[in-house]
C-alpha cells in the first residue's frame, strides 16, 4: 500500500511471505513495479531458499525487476553483498 514511498527493495536472507506477515497482508499487487535485489544462502535454515524462490517467482510474475543472488552458505550476508544491492538499485527512482 505504500509502494510509492520506495525506489527499490533489498532483501538479505528473508522472504516475501515473512514481509507480508509483518505487513499484515499481501504486498502484491503494488501500484508500481519496485526493483528488488535479493541475496539468499542456499543452506539458510532460518528462511529456507525454497520460500525465497517462491517469493521471487511471485514478484517476477507481477512484473517487478528482480536481481537474484543465491550464494553458498546460510543466514548471513557480507558488506560486499550490501554493496552489490546498492549497485543493483542505485539508478531506481520512486514514481
Amino acid at each position: 500500500k505504500d509502494a510509492q514511498r520506495f525506489s527499490g527493495i533489498s532483501i538479505a536472507s528473508a522472504d516475501l511471505g515473512s514481509a507480508e506477515a509483518f505487513n499484515g497482508g499481501t504486498l502484491l499487487p503494488s501500484p508500481w513495479k519496485i526493483p528488488v535485489s535479493h541475496f539468499h544462502g542456499t543452506q539458510d535454515m532460518n528462511f529456507p531458499i525454497m520460500y525465497a524462490i517462491t517469493g521471487m517467482n511471485q514478484l517476477i510474475a507481477a512484473g517487478h525487476p528482480f536481481y537474484w543472488h543465491p550464494f553458498d552458505g546460510g543466514h548471513e550476508t557480507t558488506p560486499a553483498d550490501a554493496l552489490q544491492m546498492y549497485l543493483d538499485l542505485h539508478a531506481s527512482t520512486a514514481p
